[in-house]
């Protein structure tokens, strides 16, 4: 009985795991997505500390797309005193016409709450690699000229450690470090 159990054990196992594994799998050793993908696909990152009251709390999932060999995610910042929630689609691509690597963010206007002032909902940058993280650069809407940079560092790979700077027309503006931590779902 012990040796059928763990034999029908072994058949389950040996036909589930390719459909899991294809379906979590990132994009093949070799591809240029594949490091970024093996940086951030997979899990939930959320802030690395305990909420506190009318804490923006952001969520983010990150996971590759095989039908379009991109990295599709999702940032979900919500909370607040007036209770409001952004829902923004980031898509990472490569384009082989000038290897790069780009970051597309668009708001979703029908699942987020309305910003008055809130202008131009899709931003686009390029990515740069680095041995432990990665860098966007994004040009700024609202100001010709600036530039913002968000800087990506793992500690581990499970934390997650921002920094964010606007610069441009003489100034520079430094945002505050910005941590999460990666939750296996």
């Amino acid at each position: 009985m012990q040796f059928l159990r763990a034999a029908l054990t072994a058949i389950a196992l040996g036909v589930a795991l390719p459909a899991a594994a294809q379906d979590a799998a990132g994009p093949s050793v070799g591809h240029p997505l594949s490091p970024l993908c093996d940086l951030i696909c997979g899990g939930t990152w959320q802030p690395d500390h305990p909420a506190y009251p009318d804490e923006i709390r952001t969520s983010m999932t990150y996971g590759w797309d095989s039908a379009s060999q991109t990295i599709k995610g999702r940032i979900d910042r919500s909370g607040g005193i007036a209770g409001i929630r952004q829902i923004f689609d980031i898509t990472y691509a490569y384009d082989p016409s000038n290897d790069s690597i780009t970051s597309t963010s668009v708001f979703d206007d029908a699942a987020s709450t309305r910003i008055e002032g809130q202008t131009n909902l899709t931003v686009t940058g390029k990515v740069m690699l680095s041995d432990t993280g990665f860098q966007t650069r994004f040009e700024t809407t609202q100001t010709p000229g600036e530039v913002m940079i968000t800087a990506v560092q793992f500690e581990t790979p499970d934390i997650w450690v921002q920094r964010s700077e606007i610069v441009g027309n003489g100034q520079s503006t430094l945002g505050a470090e910005l941590r999460y931590a990666r939750n296996a779902e």
